[in-house]
């Protein structure tokens, strides 16, 4: 693209902070990358405490999530053909039959049948908060959202952005297979050393003249641009959202609504093993000078000691349990709050102490939270097959 650094664009969304975003992760791009590192039990910064051990990873974001794409699941059978009053019931039963067989059969660039995309698209919503699906000829996949950039981070969505810009990899013998793309032989003799060639595919909403490019990132001169053409964006993506954010173009989604809860629960556990790591020790005191130095491997057992100063335990013993067991308890009920993963919903009895009412409550509510949720993934794959 002629006048546009597209390197630029893809490293200012990677960099640039935004005021709606936590001070830990200020980018749009550290969100996601924070979400991927929890979801895999990992400290994205350091695992490894001033002492050199490694700090536990307390995951509280797993369960709530499968939990929520448990509860908004769809399936095949879900997606019905009706036809609409006044019109024939067969040509609907048989687009209806044609439609099954599409779905079980037909795969995408990524060897999914839709039942399996749905699956993708029902967990992806919930961990991400963000679903980005793509056209390719006849078939529909997710675009990874780690691979979407675009020139504004505070738009709305990123398919109202001035441009767009999608990541992919390619391998030298991967990229030969694009029949339709020129230029190849010549970018692969120029980054074929990198061994795996990125390519940008970039969708503008430029009204005049070509508005889609597919071009190298590691080469700036038009003389290497891929592919070029005409394409109107909304019949190439579509996008749907958890949960809108104001000041940012990514939907926030069950892991990112945990972050605060994540982090406060990784402290309390680490503090908890470190008390341990003390309470596990057994040390005395004396103001004798000729008492053993360690009395388990220098002293024999059932020996007596005769000293001119008694030999005292020292007291090494957890004396804050019940306040760390008090602070656990308040987190644990404002993750269950902020997510909807009662205990019922997961499958766990209530405590013996929780009304009936309180528990049928909860879950009502949490249902209706759902049911909501799973309307508008309804909507959002109802609008791909029209497509």
């Amino acid at each position: 693209m002629k006048d546009i650094n597209i390197n630029s664009i893809v490293e200012e969304y990677k960099k640039e902070s935004l005021d709606c975003n936590p001070v830990y992760a200020p980018s749009n791009y550290e969100i996601i990358e924070l979400i991927d590192c929890y979801f895999a039990n990992k400290y994205r910064d350091n695992e490894f405490d001033s002492s050199g051990y490694k700090k536990a990873f307390f995951n509280i974001v797993v369960n709530p999530t499968e939990i929520a794409a448990k509860m908004i699941d769809l399936d095949t059978k879900d997606i019905r053909i009706v036809a609409e009053d006044g019109q024939s019931y067969y040509p609907a039963w048989l687009f209806g039959k044609e439609l099954k067989i599409w779905m079980k059969d037909k795969k995408n660039k990524d060897g999914q049948t839709f039942g399996q995309l749905l699956n993708q698209m029902v967990y992806n919503s919930t961990k991400y908060g963000h679903l980005v699906a793509k056209k390719a000829k006849d078939t529909v996949h997710l675009v990874p959202i780690q691979n979407i950039s675009c020139d504004d981070p505070t738009a709305k969505d990123f398919l109202s952005c001035d441009i767009v810009v999608e990541e992919h990899e390619y391998t030298p013998t991967q990229l030969r297979n694009q029949s339709n793309w020129k230029n190849i032989e010549d970018v692969i003799a120029q980054l074929e050393n990198e061994g795996v060639i990125k390519v940008y595919e970039i969708s503008t909403l430029d009204k005049d003249g070509d508005n889609y490019f597919i071009e190298p990132a590691g080469c700036n001169s038009d003389d290497y641009v891929l592919y070029q053409g005409r394409v109107d964006r909304k019949d190439l993506y579509k996008e749907i959202k958890w949960e809108s954010m104001p000041g940012r173009c990514l939907g926030r989604g069950q892991v990112e609504k945990l972050f605060e809860a994540q982090i406060v629960k990784n402290r309390n556990e680490h503090y908890l093993g470190a008390g341990y790591r003390w309470s596990s020790r057994k040390l005395w005191q004396t103001r004798d000078d000729n008492v053993a130095k360690n009395l388990i491997t220098e002293v024999e057992d059932g020996e007596v000691l005769t000293v001119n100063s008694e030999i005292t335990p020292i007291a090494m013993e957890e004396r804050n349990l019940s306040a760390i067991m008090a602070g656990d308890k308040k987190w644990d009920e404002l993750i269950s709050a902020l997510s909807f993963s009662y205990e019922p919903l997961s499958g766990q009895s209530p405590k013996a102490s929780t009304p009936l009412g309180t528990t049928v409550l909860q879950t009502k509510m949490a249902g209706q939270f759902y049911e909501l949720k799973q309307e508008e993934l309804g909507m959002f794959i109802k609008d791909i097959l029209f497509e």
